[in-house]
């Protein structure tokens, strides 16, 4: 299983994390699953409503209007991603209980720290996160 996701994707969402540090910042990932790949198309940054900086949420009308567009599109919400600032790039206890819910959906985290930045992407198969691998494009 990957996520494929175009560099300047990933320079869109490593520029949304550090721009809100120290709150963490999250999105939206729209775009398709192909097989055991899952292709972004799009990152929509989405409002923290409960500005942390170790845990968010999106607002449920945000979500809802991105879901909304995305099918427009013919495209879905294939995912979400969030920041990390500096204690790495896999799932926090918090994340694993969130990502238990939504267990068919890519979890991208971008931990920002001081020497520069890594991502980590998941999805849950039953109640174990799987590593996704990161094709950049």
């Amino acid at each position: 299983m990957r996520l494929v996701a175009s560099r300047g994707h990933l320079n869109q969402i490593v520029a949304d994390a550090r721009a809100r540090a120290p709150i963490e910042a999250c999105g939206i990932l729209v775009g398709k699953q192909r097989g055991n790949d899952f292709e972004v198309s799009d990152v929509v940054k989405a409002s923290n409503v409960v500005d942390s900086p170790t845990r968010f949420e999106i607002d449920p009308e945000e979500l809802y209007r991105v879901m909304k567009g995305a099918e427009e599109r013919g495209l879905d919400v294939i995912g979400f991603y969030h920041s990390h600032l500096g204690y790495g790039a896999g799932p926090s206890a918090v994340d694993l209980e969130h990502m238990k819910f939504l267990p068919n959906l890519v979890w991208l985290i971008c931990d920002i720290f001081a020497g520069g930045t890594r991502f980590g992407a998941f999805t849950m198969r039953g109640d174990k996160p799987v590593e996704l691998g990161l094709v950049v494009t």
